[in-house]
């Protein structure tokens, strides 16, 4: 029987504030594992990275952590990132209170969301979170070990859709010895929300509900770094990605270009993009050829897993982290030490 447990891991720093050397990884992070009822060699760590509409309480989350560690031998672990309270679906109170007046029939309304985040914590879309992502598997791994268990180390997989997806590439490109496994499905180039308000619509009997995210980081400069390195392209430009990269795209996607995705990841090692048309939907695995698919995450899991064990090959039981990560080029770039064992930005440039 698997064995649910909750943790409460140090975390990087909010880079968007000055912080007292007294200060250093006084912050925290609230993370979910769950372990299989053996662990053993075969054992492998599966990473769950939520999107926009999802959180690490999220319903279909919590059931993927527990039947993926049992289906599949993976210790699940999922965190909550940097900002992604700030990135979910739930209705307003405002348009509760309206459906339920009894002169409203038709309705179309339209309301701006601003002014709900802040500095100490936000939706970044990027470094923060990637940051937070690599710290949780880093602490996840120091947990399993401190247990005294052995796991393959050949066998760390990161999973996420769309934005998800996105910091999974992201938290692989400052980490680049860690991962050994990638799932990525949908994953833009860059954020699209960078640059497009989130425009969420809700439909009832009575109204029509669109909810815009105005995002902190669209409307604060101070709080964007050089616009390149948002850009996966950019990021790997000069990294021998080892990862193990299966990506799934559909033609019809409104957010991402499905011809930059396909040169994206042709100029990627050891990776592999497959391209979703519309006649190709079978309305079981995917429900469609746009963001996302509508993809059965757990039938995914049944037909990608033991394709991408096959290409993992043997177990290993070792692991090695960098002690030190440039990405980027000589006058745009992230810089990242481990010598303390978690990440720690030593550079960046604004």
């Amino acid at each position: 029987m698997a064995v649910l447990e909750t943790h409460i891991f140090k975390a990087h720093n909010n880079i968007y504030i000055e912080q007292p050397e007294e200060n250093y990884r006084t912050r925290e992070i609230r993370t979910e594992m769950v372990f299989p009822d053996c662990v053993n060699e075969n054992t492998g760590m599966l990473v769950l990275i939520p999107g926009y509409g999802g959180n690490i309480d999220s319903h279909v989350f919590r059931k993927m952590r527990e039947v993926f560690a049992e289906q599949y031998n993976f210790i699940t672990v999922q965190c909550d990132y940097f900002g992604n309270r700030f990135m979910d679906s739930n209705e307003p109170e405002e348009m509760r209170l309206i459906a339920d007046m009894k002169n409203i029939v038709n309705a179309e309304i339209y309301y701006r969301m601003n002014g709900f985040e802040s500095e100490d914590e936000f939706n970044d879309m990027g470094l923060m979170q990637a940051l937070d992502i690599v710290s949780t598997t880093i602490c996840a791994i120091y947990e399993i070990i401190n247990k005294g268990y052995v796991f393959n180390t050949n066998r760390i997989v990161l999973f996420g859709t769309s934005h998800g997806s996105y910091l999974a590439h992201l938290a692989n490109v400052i980490c680049p010895t860690l991962y050994t496994g990638l799932l990525d499905v949908s994953s833009y180039i860059v954020p699209y929300y960078l640059t497009h308000y989130r425009n969420l619509t809700i439909k009832t009997d009575k109204i029509t509900w669109t909810t815009i995210y105005e995002y902190l980081i669209m409307k604060e400069e101070k709080y964007r770094y050089n616009d390149n390195l948002y850009n996966l392209s950019f990021l790997y430009q000069n990294i021998k990605n080892k990862c193990k990269i299966i990506a799934l795209q559909g033609t019809e996607d409104w957010m991402v270009d499905v011809n930059e995705k396909e040169k994206f990841i042709s100029q990627l090692d050891n990776a592999q993009l497959l391209i979703i048309h519309p006649d190709e939907v079978d309305g079981v695995l995917c429900k469609n050829a746009d963001h996302g698919l509508g993809l059965d995450f757990f039938k995914f899991f049944e037909v990608v897993i033991p394709s991408l064990d096959k290409i993992l090959g043997q177990p290993k039981l070792d692991i090695q982290f960098p002690k030190e990560v440039k990405v980027g080029n000589e006058e745009t770039y992230i810089k990242i030490g481990y010598e303390n064992g978690l990440p720690e930005l030593k550079e960046i440039t604004w």
